[in-house]
């Protein structure tokens, strides 16, 4: 705990009685003060609130334990005779710092990959392509199709959702609908986890559509069903 905290722990008992004995001598021995003055706080540590911290300082911070944990783990390696190279060939932490800070997943916006992906794709048909066949990201679909006026989840399957396949119909002899899932132990399912879950609804035909749409899907067993 700060050093603070430690000494008004140690020290409230006293300063409790100190402040007593003040009270009563100001209020009603040499009546200094009135009863109905206000009583002085006494600020201790241990009931404000910590300062926070900011992402630089942070970040610096770690450098610095790691710098300091390195130094002393190369130190003990030639103390002891250790090999060089193998000492170099683990890491200091326990998650990579291009991957993670203070045990928490870096975040990544999945659009940026597509300049890579861009750059090695080359359609010399031009801007369309002759396919007989195309494969949906069902979720996605669901996501952007919303439900505007439909009172239910029948009315939204025949109204917006099975329409928008069919005319993708018109062009192609074959549609493919991927409907992926969220494994427990998977990073999609812990970024999930992170951005918070949904209220739970039953999804049948006869069921009313939610106010909140992104915030239905957000929950997997509404997806699921």
């Amino acid at each position: 705990m700060p050093e603070k905290v430690v000494k008004d722990l140690k020290n409230i008992y006293s300063l409790g009685k100190e402040k007593y004995y003040q009270f009563m001598e100001e209020r009603f021995k040499s009546n200094s003060k009135s009863t109905g003055d206000t009583i002085p706080r006494n600020n201790l540590g241990m009931f404000s609130k910590p300062g926070t911290e900011t992402k630089a300082a942070g970040r610096l911070t770690k450098l610095k334990n790691d710098m300091a944990l390195f130094s002393r783990l190369y130190t003990a390696s030639q103390t002891r005779e250790g090999d060089v190279d193998e000492f170099f060939q683990h890491e200091n932490q326990c998650t990579p710092p291009s991957l993670a800070t203070g045990g928490q997943m870096c975040q990544g916006d999945k659009h940026n990959r597509l300049d890579c992906l861009e750059g090695n794709v080359t359609n010399s048909h031009g801007t369309s392509l002759d396919v007989d066949c195309k494969v949906l990201d069902g979720p996605a679909v669901v996501h952007f199709l919303v439900p505007g006026t439909c009172g239910t989840f029948e009315d939204y399957a025949k109204e917006i959702f099975l329409p928008y396949v069919v005319k993708e119909l018109d062009t192609l002899s074959r549609i493919n609908i991927v409907w992926d899932g969220y494994k427990s132990d998977s990073l999609k399912n812990a970024m999930r986890e992170k951005r918070g879950c949904g209220t739970r609804r039953r999804v049948s035909y006869c069921t009313r559509i939610p106010g909140n749409w992104r915030g239905f899907l957000r929950n997997n067993e509404n997806k699921q069903e």
